[in-house]
């Protein structure tokens, strides 16, 4: 059925379901947190992501390519994986559990990507993507802030989801950098395990210790959830931002916002108000009509 569509049709539905995945990541780590300090948490799903993508990936990753890499190739890979694993995952968890929840969906949604890949000039800047952008962020902002007095105790907590954001931007717009040599499973695969190296050794190095006494079933699937969260992000990020442009990957994920509201509805029972669907509807429009610019 997929092979119906376009190669950029194919990343952009990437995109919207990697805005999907993002609702649950904070549900995650926050029950995670209870029990394991922040490196050990993400290369615990680091190692889950790594098993479950030797099964979901097999027939797609061969041996044989890793010994044709450049060594720009590798200083790229290393780079992303360092940037995503070491740096930016741990500032927005540790973010995450200080910051206000709707700042931390607020500062997320910033178009990072896109501004960072319009003022570096990898993307042409042209008065419709800028408006389009603003539109997008305009309607996060209808979506994310119920009380601008909420950014009144923006503190250490929110900086670091700032921080995060970039390490995340450069992860995102870099992919187009890689050569055609490796697909999107084996860039994959390559960042979980060498992110799983880095993050334990930084965590030995560190000498955290894991606060939990037992193992139960319910521990162990929540990491399930999380090391299948963490692949799939990764994966949609390097299939997504190979296909599609920075600025309109980046609207595409602003989405994100309006699938909490959705999720909200479904799981919650919370209904959507006026304001709400305003935000969420600028937010698709914006995707949308950035999709059909050349």
């Amino acid at each position: 059925m997929l092979d119906k569509f376009s190669e950029r049709t194919k990343g952009v539905l990437a995109l919207v379901i990697l805005a999907a995945v993002y609702g649950g990541v904070g549900v995650v780590t926050r029950y995670l947190n209870q029990y394991f300090p922040i490196l050990q948490q993400l290369y615990l799903r680091l190692f889950i992501a790594l098993i479950l993508g030797l099964i979901l990936f097999r027939k797609k990753l061969s041996l044989a390519r890793l010994t044709k890499i450049s060594g720009k190739e590798w200083l790229l890979i290393l780079s992303r994986t360092f940037g995503t694993f070491v740096i930016a995952s741990p500032l927005w968890v540790a973010g995450a559990n200080i910051a206000k929840l709707a700042n931390v969906g607020f500062i997320d949604s910033l178009p990072l990507t896109a501004a960072i890949s319009l003022i570096l000039g990898l993307e042409k800047f042209t008065a419709k993507k800028g408006l389009l952008v603003l539109l997008s962020f305009i309607g996060v902002v209808i979506l994310s802030v119920k009380d601008f007095g909420n950014f009144s105790s923006f503190g250490l907590g929110e900086f670091l989801i700032l921080l995060s954001g970039f390490f995340f931007a450069y992860r995102n717009f870099s992919r187009r950098w890689h050569s055609k040599l490796l697909n999107d499973a084996e860039i994959t695969m390559l960042m979980l395990a060498l992110g799983l190296l880095m993050v334990f050794l930084t965590s030995i190095f560190l000498g955290e210790k894991a606060a939990v006494s037992s193992w139960n079933g319910e521990l162990l699937f929540m990491l399930i959830i999380g090391g299948s969260i963490m692949i799939a992000n990764i994966f949609l990020t390097n299939y997504g931002f190979a296909r599609v442009s920075p600025v309109l990957g980046n609207n595409v994920v602003n989405m994100e916002a309006a699938f909490a509201i959705l999720f909200g509805f479904l799981f919650y029972g919370e209904v959507m108000n006026l304001r709400e669907l305003l935000g969420g509807l600028l937010i698709v429009a914006s995707v949308v009509r950035m999709n059909r610019l050349k």
